[in-house]
């Protein structure tokens, strides 16, 4: 299990007892756990009209030893580039991103609640984007931690102990029916055909130039003279909000005997997939 960001916050002392808290974001799972609080979804995408509330829901397990506080706060999602291009997913400071929706979440059930080790409960919320939100794909963190819950006895007995609160952000993606545009663009393509000491390379940069979150993949094809498949292989997608600029690279390590080839590259712009970029490149192996 990969985990995308990874952070030490929030440090209580109390009279017995030091409170830690982990945040744990974006986990690539339906199920995302930490330190025996798991939730599922770990991500979820709603859609409305313009000007219209819309509801969800997230499932809380308490899978630790002791009973926990349900508690909630939201915040930014963005993402930086790191120095090979790649694009990392990380926290931002609430209302930082032109594409927020973190001020427009409520919760309606479950903050507060205790809940038992083996048992869960249904945190709902509803999101009620402004009147001037009039197109386009918002998205914000929904915070969730996980509070010991001590009784006086418990207390008492304790002397000085480490306690680590359990805090995971799940993806909360808003769109505006109807207003959608998924785009983007291959700005820079790098190819480089099999050589005696490197296989063949495909480097490639994505501009998501429309209003909406971008989950992006792709595959590639290598076809031979006569239009026969000889090889694919897949193309490292990543997830992209507008204007995100990110890098890429595949591999093919198989052998390639000498020959003409063309590559075929196709990509994929999630979640619907509604629109694909296909690029062509020839080469020759000799």
């Amino acid at each position: 299990m990969k985990i995308r960001y990874f952070s030490f916050n929030h440090i209580f002392m109390f009279p017995v007892v030091l409170f830690l808290s982990i945040s744990i974001l974006e986990l690539p799972t339906v199920e995302a756990a930490g330190l025996g609080l798991k939730i599922s979804p770990s991500r979820i995408r709603l859609v409305s009209e313009q000007g219209e509330a819309v509801s969800g829901q997230v499932r809380v397990f308490n899978e630790g030893g002791s009973s926990m506080k349900i508690l909630t706060d939201v915040g930014d999602t963005g993402n930086v580039r790191n120095k090979e291009g790649q694009l990392i997913r990380q926290a931002k400071p609430l209302g930082s991103t032109p594409y927020s929706c973190a001020r427009w979440i409520q919760i309606l059930q479950g903050e507060g609640s205790i809940v038992k080790p083996g048992n869960f409960i249904d945190l709902k919320f509803v999101l009620s984007p402004p009147e001037n939100a009039l197109s386009g794909g918002y998205a914000a963190y929904l915070f969730i931690r996980g509070v010991p819950e001590f009784s006086d006895k418990e207390k008492a007995e304790k002397q000085a102990e480490l306690i680590t609160i359990p805090r995971i952000g799940m993806s909360v993606f808003f769109e505006i029916q109807g207003s959608i545009r998924r785009t983007g663009e291959i700005t820079k393509l790098d190819f480089s055909p099999p050589s005696e000491d490197k296989p063949l390379s495909i480097k490639y940069e994505f501009k998501n130039t429309g209003n909406a979150h971008i989950d992006l993949s792709g595959v590639y094809f290598i076809l031979d003279d006569s239009g026969s498949l000889y090889g694919k292989g897949a193309l490292p997608g990543f997830k992209s909000f507008p204007g995100d600029v990110g890098s890429e690279k595949a591999e093919f390590s198989g052998d390639i005997p000498p020959g003409k080839y063309k590559v075929l590259l196709t990509y994929e712009l999630n979640p619907d997939g509604a629109e694909a970029l296909i690029k062509e490149i020839d080469f020759e192996v000799k």
